[in-house]
């Protein structure tokens, strides 16, 4: 199939977007090579550490928020 815009293609939810620049998927654009999976995997498993640290994050601002309230409740 040849795909002539890329407007079509959606926009990775904001949540995961890790740069300044927006990425469009499921989308895989190829020069007409052979297809390998290894782009694929190596975008996925970046992607996979950015939403693992994303959410380590949001915990420890959860565990941070709760400790704060527990404190603001005793004064």
């Amino acid at each position: 199939m040849t795909v002539l815009h890329m407007f079509p293609a959606p926009v990775l939810d904001s949540c995961l977007q890790h740069g300044s620049t927006p990425v469009l998927g499921p989308v895989w654009v190829s020069k007409g090579e052979g297809f390998s999976p290894l782009g694929v995997r190596e975008f996925l498993t970046g992607l996979i550490m950015y939403t693992a640290a994303k959410i380590k994050d949001a915990k420890r601002y959860r565990k941070q928020a709760n400790a704060a309230a527990v404190t603001s409740d005793k004064s």
